[in-house]
């Protein structure tokens, strides 16, 4: 449902639910979705899907979608875009520190974006000297 204001423009409408899912167009609430998700369910933190899941499961409520209609919805892009949660989720746990799972930093190490720290008894390729 849509409420607007007596002098209406386009940047004064607001939606009849809670304010972070105002302008769907927007990726606050996603954010806000998952970080959410994230502090109450720790497998989530390794599990992606499990963020798409919880979005896309909030999103088919809100806007009546059938699970007979998901794929449908999906596609259409009624829902929100699956790299878009992906994004999103990545972002959120490169922010917050205390989100992060327990594969994080493998995570990071197999996509090239950090250094694994040397395991017990190896020893390191190379010795800056100062």
């Amino acid at each position: 449902m849509i409420i607007l204001k007596e002098s209406f423009s386009f940047t004064q409408i607001h939606c009849a639910v809670p304010p972070y899912i105002c302008c769907m167009k927007s990726n606050n609430y996603i954010t806000r979705l998952t970080i959410d998700l994230l502090t109450k369910n720790t497998e989530a933190r390794d599990d992606m899907m499990l963020s798409v899941q919880y979005v896309h499961d909030f999103e088919m409520a809100l806007f009546g979608i059938k699970k007979s209609e998901y794929y449908t919805a999906l596609f259409s892009g009624r829902l929100s875009s699956i790299k878009t949660l992906d994004r999103i989720w990545r972002r959120i746990q490169l922010d917050h520190p205390s989100l992060r799972g327990e594969e994080w930093l493998d995570r990071q190490v197999q996509a090239g974006l950090a250094v694994a720290p040397p395991k017990d008894g190896q020893q390191e390729l190379f010795v800056f000297v100062v």
